[in-house]
C-alpha cells in the first residue's frame, strides 16, 4: 500500500507523474492526506523523477 502524501513530495521516488489504478482507501480532509493502494502504473510520463515508479505498486 502506498501513502503519497505532501511531506514526502521531497523525496525523488514519491514524486511520479504517470497514471494510477487505484482504489482510495482512506480519506483525511482534515488533514489533507488521501491512502491509496496502487495496483498498477500503465504510463509514466518522462518528466517523472522517481526512480523505479513501477515499484509503489502492491
Amino acid at each position: 500500500m502506498a501513502c503519497l502524501n505532501r511531506a514526502s513530495q521531497r523525496d525523488a521516488t514519491c514524486i511520479i507523474n504517470g497514471m494510477l489504478v487505484r482504489p482510495l482507501m482512506e480519506k483525511n480532509v482534515e488533514r489533507g492526506t488521501l491512502q491509496v493502494q496502487v495496483d498498477a502504473l500503465p504510463r509514466v510520463w518522462g518528466n517523472s523523477e522517481a526512480s523505479d515508479p513501477k515499484s509503489i505498486c502492491a
